[in-house]
């Protein structure tokens, strides 16, 4: 399978949240390559084997998996950013991620732990209102370009 349909694939099921097939294709696509063959290559470039012990290096699959990954984690449209959506098991023990651009103007630093958001840092790049949430529960932020707001306890 051409590594970046994996990567479109997975971001559709991230959107759709559902984490298990967004992350079974992420995983997929991560799967090392040995001998020129499909997979991720020792210095993390994605490779499509175009004949017997060859592959060539491929772009697409490079950019699309970690937008995949990251709509696993946040998505947004204007006014409303969601924490977590298509959080995969594998993934839920700790993390973190920063600086993630949401729709309506902002930037995002997020660190989770337990499958759950512990803190969201918003950053106004432009943006003014919008609401954050996690599994039912919102909150509203209100920033002045160039400002920023710390979100704490953000699960129910």
């Amino acid at each position: 399978m051409f590594a970046w349909a994996n990567a479109w694939r997975s971001a559709c099921w991230a959107r759709l949240k559902d984490a298990d097939k967004a992350y079974r294709l992420i995983a997929t696509n991560l799967r090392p390559s040995t001998g020129g063959g499909n997979g991720t290559a020792f210095n993390l470039f994605d490779i499509h084997e175009v004949e017997q012990g060859r592959g060539i290096f491929q772009i697409d699959a490079n950019l699309g998996t970690p937008v995949a990954m990251i709509e696993m984690l946040v998505q947004s449209r204007p006014g409303h950013v969601e924490l977590l959506p298509a959080l995969p098991p594998a993934w839920a023990d700790e993390g973190r991620v920063r600086g993630v651009g949401v729709r309506g103007g902002f930037v995002l630093d997020l660190r989770r732990r337990h499958g759950r958001p512990t803190e969201a840092t918003l950053h106004s790049v432009g943006g003014r209102t919008t609401t954050v949430s996690y599994a039912g529960t919102a909150r509203s932020a209100r920033l002045a370009p160039g400002d920023s707001a710390t979100l704490r306890d953000l699960a129910p």
